[in-house]
């Protein structure tokens, strides 16, 4: 079910009223208020994006000004141990989203020990590096994260679970330390968000309603002995089953995601490199095993200043990467991969305001979706995308 709440029939007017109010409630305010002992933070973002030939998770050819988040979050500790939060964000992304405001994530944290942890309510996922933080873009220097894995059309899967989890952190001494986080509940997958209209690559476009049984979340990371070195993995099963008007029932049973992972940060440096693969079986068309890797490196010149770039491999099918069985089937090879090439910057205009300049270069046309492209499947092999985001965050 849906967890949408609609102010009234003009969303976007909305949406802009509420970050106008906000900014009226706290107009000198940088890295969030607090009020007795609530505290509030929030963003609100917009981006452009500008491809050459093919479009890319909205009408991107033509320029669009389609791409914008808006949060606010509340929070508070009601003991020492115990603390409570909630957030509310709305997005748009081409047609996904269309500035819904929805319950993001809401939970009570219960701090028993440093060894152990409880929450309960609408957590967000550990899986991979940027899941739990991918709202916070001023904790990054890239406009999009790389789209092997954190493609925007999976966002509403991957981003939190409706349930319990424990977490802690286990100090060993010489050996480093700890962190783990073990998660079981559900995820509320609407008709309109992005996973669903991702079915659109399996020919299936007339989704009515998806159900999620339990999903299973575990991440588990590791501060080496070496000072800035972080390794770690993540591992997430579920089963999805999507009705249809015309289809019958589309099953995933089960979807399993594994990612193994690490980080370096020295001084203004920062590498990250992770790699993903998963297993779905999807009935009534078999065994689907995309996989993807990447590598981030982004580099802080000065206080204002800071540049990077990533490289990123997907592949939806691993046993298929040249398109070779594709080929076979009357479908363009190159939509066997997604190549991408991302060169990044941005300015830090003081110390709410963030402004970036991205280029992409991509190879392959894995994940462009047919409704977005008039010329499905004939096109272009090789493209380029420019995107520009504008933050304001407290």
């Amino acid at each position: 079910m849906s967890q949408s709440i609609l102010i009234n029939k003009d969303k976007k007017y909305n949406l802009a009223l509420l970050f106008v109010f906000t900014l009226f409630l706290f107009p000198n305010i940088s890295h969030g208020y607090e009020f007795d002992k609530m505290q509030i933070h929030g963003f609100i973002s917009q981006g452009y994006l500008q491809s050459d030939n093919n479009n890319f998770i909205a009408d991107t050819k033509k320029g669009t000004f389609q791409f914008s988040e808006f949060g606010i979050s509340f929070g508070t500790e009601l003991t020492d141990e115990l603390r409570i939060g909630l957030q509310l964000k709305a997005r748009d992304i081409g047609d996904m989203g269309n500035n819904k405001i929805i319950l993001d994530w809401a939970f009570g944290d219960y701090r028993y020990s440093e060894y152990l942890g409880i929450r309960a309510g609408k957590i967000k996922t550990p899986i991979s590096i940027f899941s739990e933080t991918r709202d916070a873009d001023m904790l990054r220097t890239s406009v999009l994260l790389p789209n092997n894995f954190y493609i925007e059309y999976l966002r509403d899967f991957l981003s939190a679970v409706h349930g319990i989890g424990i977490y802690g952190n286990i100090y060993a001494g010489s050996a480093g330390d700890f962190s783990y986080q073990l998660q079981i509940g559900t995820t509320n997958i609407s008709k309109d968000s992005g996973t669903v209209k991702s079915q659109e690559l399996y020919g299936v476009a007339d989704v009515t309603s998806v159900d999620t049984e339990n999903v299973y979340v575990s991440d588990i990371r590791w501060e080496t002995p070496i000072e800035g070195l972080m390794v770690g993995g993540s591992f997430k099963h579920t089963v999805i089953t999507g009705h249809t008007k015309n289809s019958g029932d589309i099953s995933y049973s089960p979807v399993i995601i594994s990612a193994y992972y690490l980080e370096y940060i020295l001084n203004d440096l920062r590498l990250v490199c992770e790699f993903f693969e998963s297993r779905l079986q999807v009935t009534p068309i078999g065994l689907v095993q995309p996989m993807g890797y990447h590598c981030l490196v982004s580099y802080r010149i000065n206080d204002w200043l800071e540049t990077g770039t990533y490289y990123s491999m997907m592949y939806p099918e691993r046993t298929d990467k040249d398109g070779e069985k594709l080929a076979l089937a009357g479908i363009p090879k190159e939509f066997a991969w997604l190549e991408d090439y991302a060169f990044s910057i941005r300015f830090d205009i003081n110390d709410f305001w963030i402004a970036k300049l991205e280029y992409h270069i991509f190879d392959g046309t894995a994940f462009t979706m047919p409704s977005l492209n008039d010329d499905f499947p004939n096109m272009s092999k090789n493209w380029n995308m420019f995107a520009a985001k504008l933050t304001f965050s407290f």
